[in-house]
């Protein structure tokens, strides 16, 4: 009879456990936004093809939230910057091809 006492309650304490392992609404509210189909507007690849000059910088192309950008590392120097002034060419281009 204890043993069966013994077991009952070891069930009863994992399925009481179990149920309150389940998180309320607000947990699942939170944790919603990191769902594949919602972090593909807030996060943008992260890897690199860097494209070496004969020297210590390369520039690689970045996709971020305003589009894709080009970008100038000096590895030498530790900085990085626009490769080139991207509204501009696009002005400029815009104006040439009369489009």
């Amino acid at each position: 009879m204890e043993k069966r006492i013994a077991i009952i309650s070891v069930v009863c304490f994992l399925a009481l456990h179990h149920a309150l392992a389940q998180g309320g609404l607000e947990d699942y509210q939170r944790t919603q936004r990191f769902l594949a189909g919602n972090l593909r507007h807030v996060v943008f690849p992260a890897d690199i093809e860097p494209h070496w000059e004969k020297t210590n910088r390369f520039w690689y192309r970045r996709v971020c939230a305003k589009g894709t950008e080009f970008v100038l590392v000096d590895a030498e120097r530790n900085t990085s910057a626009p490769a080139f002034d991207h509204a501009k060419l696009a002005t400029t281009l815009s104006r040439v091809a009369k489009q």
